[in-house]
């Protein structure tokens, strides 16, 4: 009988033993967040940083990343995709940086990034200013980067990095002036003239579209004698550019959705024609979303690729002071705008649950912590929505607060 006893106070011994072991390692898996410590992106160190984070993540086998933004006018996303597209392109591979802007206002500058000729890197600002004009681009961190690629262009004269365009709206009017003055002035001087003097009075843009649509097709067996092969096809994608965004502008006025919806699949379009190679992509979060239900061209990306595209996406888990765009047409163009992190996001849970105010997490460890991957989303013009259901990224930036963008350095 004694020895039935002491068998049982020895197994309440081993099982509080045990117990006293394990619990705090079990209970210490719960305090700290599932994630790296954000680096410090004004550091040039921090290139190393991403390496170590993002090497194993992507591999070999990915062909185009997306690089996400929260908000067009928060100054620490702009500052993390620079970095993230210097450690891209020196470690990775990476030589082709397609942005959502439109690629006729692209020309110049990537003409000069890719001439080996031109070294004078004080040009840039200027480039910057004409190639991103009434955006939220143009801005220092936009000519520091803009000028770390013209460097690396000119150490890798055989293997440089392009800056190709893949939006179609706001084409207009620099769209018209390019084919004007490149295309049709040299070509055919007379139809210029006439067309020149047509429009003296004054002519909306759709009709001086239609009257330089109806010239190319008139003049395209003439243009495609004297251009090269890869001159004339360029050419052909800029006019196809051109023709979808007159039909954007026209479904956008009578259904925002429907006219969202034919943009991203354009740009989807553009995405695939454009990204031979290795290529990352410069956008907003919600054009980069890849959730299957997402009416974006990050899906349509995803669907057509599947892990070969892999998604960087940003948000912030404080307070965020950004740059929009003003809506009232009698103000300055640009206003900052104060916003507060929505409860729902994966970026508030993680600093209710651990305290976690920013740092980089994956999707799989996110949802292993059964944290909800829901975003903040913060539109041009400053309306918060929440977008994010399902795999919509593979990894996610959080910063605790978002400033408005920095403007140029002086002089």
């Amino acid at each position: 009988m004694n020895n039935r006893y002491n068998i049982r106070d020895a197994l309440k011994l081993a099982i509080v033993f045990m117990l006293s072991v394990f619990q705090p390692a079990l209970a210490q898996q719960h305090t700290t967040a599932p994630g790296y410590e954000l680096p410090d992106l004004s550091q040039d160190s921090s290139i190393t940083s991403l390496h170590n984070i993002f090497d194993t993540k992507i591999t070999s086998g990915i062909s185009v990343v997306g690089l996400g933004e929260v908000s067009h006018g928060a100054q620490e996303a702009m500052q993390f995709k620079k970095r993230m597209i210097q450690y891209l392109v020196t470690e990775k591979g990476f030589r082709k940086l397609l942005v959502e802007f439109t690629n006729v206002d692209l020309k110049v500058l990537n003409a000069f990034l890719g001439d080996n000729e031109q070294k004078d890197v004080s040009q840039i600002r200027r480039l910057v200013d004409h190639a991103f004009y009434s955006s939220s681009m143009t801005i220092q961190t936009t000519v520091d980067l803009m000028t770390w690629l013209k460097k690396f262009n000119l150490t890798h004269p055989g293997d440089p990095v392009q800056v190709i365009g893949i939006d179609i709206i706001g084409m207009w009017p620099s769209f018209s002036n390019y084919l004007f003055y490149n295309f049709l002035l040299p070509f055919d001087y007379t139809s210029a003239e006439q067309l020149q003097y047509k429009w003296s009075s004054g002519v909306p843009d759709s009709l001086r579209w239609l009257d330089l649509k109806q010239w190319f097709t008139q003049r395209s067996g003439i243009l495609q004698e004297r251009l090269s092969k890869a001159q004339f096809e360029q050419l052909q994608a800029d006019m196809k550019d051109a023709d979808n965004c007159a039909v954007y502008n026209t479904l956008n006025q009578t259904n925002y959705y429907k006219g969202g919806f034919f943009r991203d699949s354009i740009m989807a379009d553009n995405v695939r024609q454009r990204s031979t190679g290795k290529s990352i992509i410069w956008s907003h979060n919600v054009h980069l979303d890849k959730e299957p239900t997402a009416m974006t061209f990050g899906n349509m990306t995803h669907a057509r690729i599947g892990a070969a595209y892999y998604t960087i996406l940003t948000d912030f888990s404080g307070d965020a002071n950004v740059s929009v765009f003003n809506k009232d047409p009698k103000g300055p163009f640009m206003i900052t705008k104060e916003f507060v992190s929505q409860k729902q996001t994966a970026a508030r849970q993680l600093l209710k649950k651990y305290h976690a105010a920013n740092g980089i997490f994956f999707h799989d460890d996110l949802q292993k912590d059964k944290i909800t991957v829901k975003m903040n989303n913060i539109d041009a013009y400053g309306n918060n929505s929440l977008i994010g259901y399902g795999q919509a990224f593979d990894a996610i930036v959080i910063f605790n607060r978002l400033t408005p963008v920095l403007p140029y350095d002086q002089p």
